[in-house]
C-alpha cells in the first residue's frame, strides 16, 4: 500500500514545478496528471515522439527523486466523439501511455473522462463513451495495465444512475474512487459503497455541498466513514492525495491540507 502526492497540486505550472513541491514535501512517489491539453504529459506528445518525451520526463522524476506510481489520463478527444479515425487515434493515444506506463512500472492509469456535452438523447451519448471506455480498457488489459475510470463531476459518468449504466456496460471495470465529486453534489457518500468496492485507486481531498474542495477539516467530508468503510472491506491498493492548486482568489495551504490529510489517513492504515 502506498501513499502518493497528485501532480494536480501544481495545475498552472509545469511538470517540474509540480515535483518540485512534491519532493519539498517529502513524498517520492507521483500520481501523474496526462490529460491531454491541460498537465502535465500530453498523451499526444508520447505518440508524436515517445522517446524524447520519456527522456525529458525521466530527467526530470530522477533530478526531484518523485516517480511515477499512477496517472490520471485523458485523449485530445471526448470519449463520447466517435468515428474512425478519431477511434484510430484514441486508440494510438492510449497505447502510448500504456507504454509509459510499462516504462516506468505503472499497474494502473486513471481514465479521466472530460467533459459532460451532449445534445441528443442520453443513453445513445453513454453509450458512446461507454465504448470508447471499453477500447481503452482492451488496450490495457492486453500489456498488463489496469485501466480503470474516475467517475468525475461534470463528466459523462457523474451522477450515481450514471455510475450505475457504466458499471452495467462493464462489469469487470474498476474505479479511481474520488468521494469528493459526490460530496459536491450533494450525496451522502454511504450511498457509493458499491463503488468504493470496485476500486482500484482512492483519491482523498476535503470537500463540501458545491465545492469540490476545501481545505481540509473545512468541507464535510466524512473521512472517517470513508476510511473506516476502506478498512473494513480490506482496501489494499493505493492513495493519491490529491489537492488541487488553490486559484489567487481561493484561500488554502496546500502543505497544510496534504499534511493533515495524510495524519487522517494514518489513523486507518499504516502508511
Amino acid at each position: 500500500m502506498e501513499v502518493m502526492c497528485s501532480t494536480s497540486v501544481r495545475t498552472r505550472c509545469d511538470l517540474e514545478e509540480a515535483l518540485r513541491f512534491i519532493s519539498s514535501l517529502g513524498y517520492d512517489k507521483a500520481d501523474v496528471v496526462m490529460v491531454d491539453g491541460w498537465v502535465h504529459i500530453n498523451p499526444t506528445d508520447l505518440v508524436k515522439d515517445f522517446k524524447g518525451t520519456i527522456a525529458r520526463v525521466e530527467w526530470l522524476f530522477s533530478r526531484y527523486g518523485v516517480y511515477p506510481w499512477s496517472c490520471d489520463m485523458g485523449t485530445s478527444m471526448q470519449l463520447h466523439e466517435r468515428s474512425a479515425e478519431l477511434d484510430a487515434q484514441r486508440v494510438r493515444e492510449t497505447k502510448a501511455v500504456v507504454d509509459f506506463c510499462r516504462y516506468f512500472g505503472i499497474k494502473i492509469a486513471g481514465i479521466q473522462p472530460k467533459a459532460k456535452i451532449w445534445d441528443g438523447v442520453w443513453e445513445e451519448y453513454v453509450d458512446r463513451c461507454v465504448q470508447s471506455v471499453r477500447e481503452m480498457k482492451e488496450v490495457g488489459d492486453a500489456s498488463g495495465v489496469n485501466m480503470i475510470v474516475e467517475l468525475h463531476v461534470n463528466s459523462p459518468f457523474e451522477t450515481l444512475d450514471q455510475c450505475a449504466y457504466l458499471a452495467e456496460k462493464i462489469p469487470d471495470l474498476q474505479y479511481a474512487y474520488d468521494a469528493s465529486h459526490f460530496v459536491m453534489q450533494g450525496y451522502d457518500i454511504r450511498e457509493t459503497e458499491w463503488i468504493l468496492r470496485k476500486a482500484a485507486h482512492i483519491h482523498l481531498r476535503d470537500s463540501a455541498k458545491g465545492r469540490m474542495q476545501t481545505p481540509f477539516g473545512e468541507g464535510t467530508m466524512d473521512f472517517d466513514w470513508l476510511l473506516g468503510k476502506l478498512r473494513e472491506i480490506g482496501y489494499g491498493a493505493h492513495f493519491s492525495l490529491e489537492f488541487l492548486e488553490y486559484r489567487d482568489d481561493e484561500k488554502g495551504d496546500l502543505a497544510s491540507d496534504i499534511k493533515n490529510m495524510h495524519a487522517k489517513l494514518r489513523e486507518y492504515f499504516d502508511v
